[in-house]
């Protein structure tokens, strides 16, 4: 009855056990779900940038079209289109890795797997576009304050894309763990409920047997103990009996020379006896080869 209470305590520590999982996964949820909705407001924000330093240079154009800060400007434009395309699929993949990047499945870990690598090979081209903007501005003879707070703002975007990627990054390798051994713990609790009758079964009969076996081993033990008293027992007697004979025998020097005399004479006997036995057989072997 104490095994059967044990074992639905422990069910219930165990279903109880679960339940908070299943709360904790819910919280990291509702978590993931506000970082998202951070990075789109922060993909906002940046977009607004952007489109507010684009509107700039037509707003001063005396300091962008004089001499070769003409050329400096054309090919920054084409530089700044090329950044802002790189960073708007950043931003799209970004979205795409962060929702399939956490997931077990097998055709998600492909997409994801796809996912990364393109990202990986975005942000190293950003970065290449971005160096070379910044090169290019940076050698012109008179670069003007909004050419270098965009080429600022684009590396601030890659710098916090490149963060961001990488955070998704060990988050999604988190959540893929925490998944994966989620669903071991799922699939070892449902064998053990389809095989759970026949579980418990086995163990309330593998119970019985230790306490039989308990029961066995008592018993032996009891009775070894016994024995062992008896054996001392019968040490203690025959210690005291020789104790008893030995003082006796120093008390009595005649009996003690008698009995000498009694051991001579049967050993004296057993010589004789020894003696015509061995002469009875050596005669009847001389008599039989004769």
């Amino acid at each position: 009855m104490d095994q059967t209470s044990a074992y639905k305590r422990k069910r219930e520590r165990e279903r109880e056990r679960e339940r908070e999982r299943e709360r904790e996964r819910e919280r990291e949820r509702e978590r993931e779900r506000e970082s998202l909705r951070e990075r789109e407001r922060e993909r906002e924000r940046r977009r607004e940038g952007l489109q507010s330093n684009a509107d700039l240079p037509r707003l001063r154009p005396a300091m962008t079209w004089e001499g070769s800060s003409c050329l400096t400007w054309v090919v920054g434009t084409e530089l700044r289109r090329q950044a802002r395309e790189l960073e708007n699929q950043i931003d799209i993949k970004l979205m795409s890795y962060s929702k399939y990047g956490a997931s077990t499945r097998a055709e998600d870990k492909e997409t994801a797997g796809r996912l990364e690598q393109e990202l990986q090979g975005l942000l190293e081209e950003l970065t290449v576009v971005n160096d070379s903007l910044a090169d290019r501005i940076g050698g012109s003879k008179h670069p003007t304050a909004t050419m270098l707070h965009t080429v600022d703002r684009h590396r601030d975007i890659l710098m916090d894309y490149s963060k961001e990627f990488h955070k998704t990054q060990a988050n999604n390798r988190h959540q893929r763990e925490r998944g994966e051994l989620l669903t071991s713990v799922r699939n070892n609790i449902r064998d053990y409920k389809a095989h759970g009758s026949r579980n418990e079964e086995l163990y309330m009969q593998e119970s019985d047997h230790i306490a039989s076996s308990t029961r066995i081993a008592d018993d032996t033990v009891s009775l070894a103990m016994s024995a062992r008293e008896a054996l001392l027992e019968q040490r203690n007697v025959l210690q005291g009996a020789g104790s008893k004979l030995l003082s006796t025998m120093q008390r009595l020097p005649l009996i003690n020379n008698l009995s000498q005399r009694i051991s001579m004479k049967k050993k004296k006997d057993t010589v004789i006896l020894a003696t015509v036995i061995a002469g009875c057989i050596i005669f009847s072997i001389w008599y039989t080869l004769h």
